[in-house]
């Protein structure tokens, strides 16, 4: 006999004689399947009982969605398709776009949820929220309620229909280079300054500025990844659900080896040299994790602490209006020196650990510079 495919419900013979079909239709709240059973004298009668169970089902009698809330479904589906095969970064992305859920005016039994409806909440977080992030939350809407349809919680999608609106532009947080100016200003100070106080803050903004590193490559990095010239990147630190959390990188093409000049082995010397000394400081209070760049008791250093450290730094190099710049501005600035320099896109785009797309969707205005430049330089020919 032929193996049965999925929602195609079973039938066997009980031991009391009487012939049984049994077919999940859902999930009940505490994750488990929910099976339903029909029984007859023969097994002509249960296969037909089968039948019947099957077509309410296609008529939407026999789901839980008149029970199920949306946002309570998201999170189970989540938990069990989605969590699982994400990285603890990606998954903490996800968490905060459910939460937008919770007591909104979708938040409603998964059968009385409507196209307009759906429509209605994505225009009242676009009036709050950036692109990206309504965005996200529409990926996500559909996502659920297609896994819905899958298990049988409603008979049609009503996310279907729905369009991305107009987003409110003034929550957009771009990402900008540091200026020439602002650039210079800040090498002068770490060339003039001598502070151990500031030795580590200084190596760790000029070796993203350098190398163009995301803040979580460089915050992963062991004493072994970087070697006399060059710096080994394959995984990527974050601090999630109370607790330090190292992961593979990013992507296949963040697995690199990135080059760094000679102007700045001269403050990574000088941060190993501190480091040293305060591990002698230390003594027994000195962690044994082998970070690169951490705390004062070599402990791994925490995302946001860094911010506030590089942005005092900008402030004493005599930047102003230092809030414009986040730790990602160095990368960019990294990528937009590149680009005026003339290097190819393609070695560009290795030194960022992205593939060619990526990294012109990423950097748009760079992009756009370079089709100009493409343009200029064919018009000179023809």
């Amino acid at each position: 006999m032929a193996k049965r495919g999925n929602n195609e419900g079973s039938i066997r013979r009980r031991k009391d004689g009487r012939w049984e079909a049994r077919l999940q239709v859902g999930w009940k709240d505490d994750g488990k399947p929910d099976v339903k059973y029909r029984y007859a004298k023969t097994r002509r009668e249960v296969a037909g009982k089968l039948d019947i169970l099957k077509q309410e089902i296609a008529l939407g009698k026999v789901t839980d969605g008149d029970k199920m809330y949306f946002t309570a479904w998201t999170r189970r589906a989540y938990d069990i398709f989605k969590k699982p095969t994400i990285k603890p970064a990606t998954q903490e992305v996800y968490e905060a776009t459910i939460r937008h859920f919770d007591g909104s005016v979708i938040d409603v039994p998964l059968k009385d949820l409507t196209t307009s409806t759906i429509q209605l909440f994505l225009n009242q977080k676009a009036a709050k929220y950036s692109r990206q992030t309504v965005r996200r939350m529409r990926t996500m809407i559909g996502w659920s309620l297609r896994k819905a349809v899958q298990e049988r919680y409603i008979i049609y999608n009503p996310f279907e229909g729905t369009a991305l609106p107009k987003c409110n532009t003034e929550n957009e947080r771009e990402v900008i280079a540091l200026t020439l100016d602002d650039t210079k200003k800040l090498l002068d100070y770490a060339e003039k300054n001598n502070k151990k106080s500031e030795a580590m803050i200084i190596a760790l903004t000029l070796t993203l500025l350098k190398t163009g590193m995301r803040i979580g490559e460089a915050l992963a990095l062991n004493a072994s990844d970087v070697s006399g010239d060059a710096i080994n990147i394959d995984k990527t630190l974050r601090y999630t659900n109370n607790e330090f959390v190292t992961s593979t990188a990013k992507t296949q093409n963040s697995v690199r080896v990135v080059p760094y000049p000679d102007s700045l082995k001269r403050y990574l010397k000088i941060w190993e040299i501190t480091k040293k000394e305060n591990r002698l400081v230390f003594g027994s209070d000195w962690s044994g994790e082998d970070y690169y760049f951490c705390t004062e008791t070599g402990r791994p250093l925490y995302a946001r602490n860094v911010l506030r450290a590089y942005r005092r730094l900008l402030k004493r190099a005599g930047i102003e209006d230092v809030d414009k710049y986040c730790l990602h501005s160095l990368r960019h600035t990294f990528a937009t020196r590149l680009w005026e320099l003339g290097v190819q896109p393609s070695t560009a785009a290795q030194l960022l650990g992205h593939d060619v797309v990526t990294m012109l969707k990423h950097y748009t205005e760079v992009g756009e510079q370079f089709k100009v430049d493409a343009i200029n330089k064919l018009d000179a020919i023809i």
